[in-house]
């Protein structure tokens, strides 16, 4: 038997297909990573104008996320008695988190407290942790009744280059009367982007935005609709769009809705030898971007901001 009831279960936790899309660098040259040589909006290798900086989404490091997450776990609120436990081997509950983010900086703890599971449970429940809210609780069990608790936060507000943070405590029975607590914060980022996925409009000639819609039933027939944008106003507002869009947190983990409707966006260049951008979106919640025919890493874009963007252009309604 396993309950668990949540008011926003993490995308990591409704997985019900892995989609680690690689997409994502627009204007420099073609392979882009932390190892790679960075373009500024200059196109001038160096280090990018302060208007590039300012623009840059946000994005994190493990350092960071470790950090942040000792400090969630410091703030969760323990019953009078508890204190710290070093058991081998673990019961079978506590040997990982409840709910694992995927790709996520981990801290845990274990804790031994005075009272029975259930008692435990309903303290937890009542004394939320500083600057957050309660996200989920449940519990798993068999034959013999429940044999674990669990209960979740999140923080009120993430900061700057945080996609996802979840602080979870695990309680199981323990023979006389007490009970065992594994507590985990959990804390997932945006990996950086570099200059070179700058899409700088003054440099763009146009961009051709097409649809390929699959049909309704076998009956008929796959259809595609494409159209060539040359307004600077248009380029401009698709390149501040995807400028600001944040690496998608890798791996991408996620559950996805039919796809319907499939976006192209190929951008070019004014000059000759610029390399063609290739962006694509769907219902999902990543972009997919291409370089010169090579795959860039994904775009992070749970609003699906840029179909949006792209229906609007073509005037289909979603």
């Amino acid at each position: 038997m396993r309950d668990i009831r949540r008011t926003g279960w993490p995308t990591a936790a409704l997985t019900a297909a892995a989609i680690m899309t690689a997409a994502a660098p627009l204007a420099g040259c073609g392979t882009t990573g932390p190892g790679a040589g960075r373009v500024g909006s200059s196109g001038l290798t160096g280090i990018p104008s302060a208007r590039t900086r300012a623009s840059e989404p946000p994005s994190g490091s493990r350092a960071e996320a470790l950090a942040l997450a000792r400090q969630l776990l410091s703030r969760l609120v323990l019953p009078a008695g508890a204190r710290p436990a070093r058991l081998s081997p673990l019961p079978p509950q506590l040997r990982g988190p409840a709910n694992s983010i995927v790709g996520s900086a981990d801290v845990h703890r274990l804790y031994v407290l005075g009272q029975k599971m259930p008692a435990a449970h309903g303290f937890l429940l009542a004394h939320v942790p500083a600057g957050m809210r309660r996200d989920g609780t449940g519990r798993q069990g068999g034959p013999a009744g429940v044999t674990m608790t669990f209960i979740s936060y999140t923080p009120l507000s993430l900061p700057r280059g945080v996609s996802q943070a979840e602080l979870a405590a695990t309680i199981v029975p323990r023979p006389g009367g007490s009970s065992l607590l594994r507590a985990d914060a959990q804390v997932r980022w945006f990996p950086p982007r570099t200059p070179a996925e700058h899409l700088d409009p003054p440099r763009l000639q146009s961009v051709r935005v097409s649809a390929t819609i699959l049909p309704a039933s076998a009956s008929r027939r796959q259809q595609t609709v494409s159209r060539v944008f040359t307004s600077p106003t248009v380029l401009a507002r698709l390149a501040r769009l995807l400028n600001g869009l944040p690496a998608a947190p890798r791996p991408s983990v996620m559950s996805c809705p039919a796809i319907t409707v499939t976006y192209h966006l190929r951008f070019a260049a004014k000059a000759r030898m610029a390399p063609s951008v290739l962006a694509t979106t769907s219902s999902c919640a990543t972009d997919g971007i291409t370089v010169i025919g090579q795959a860039q890493p994904a775009l992070w874009d749970p609003g699906n901001k840029l179909a949006a963007a792209a229906g609007r252009l073509l005037h289909l309604d979603h």
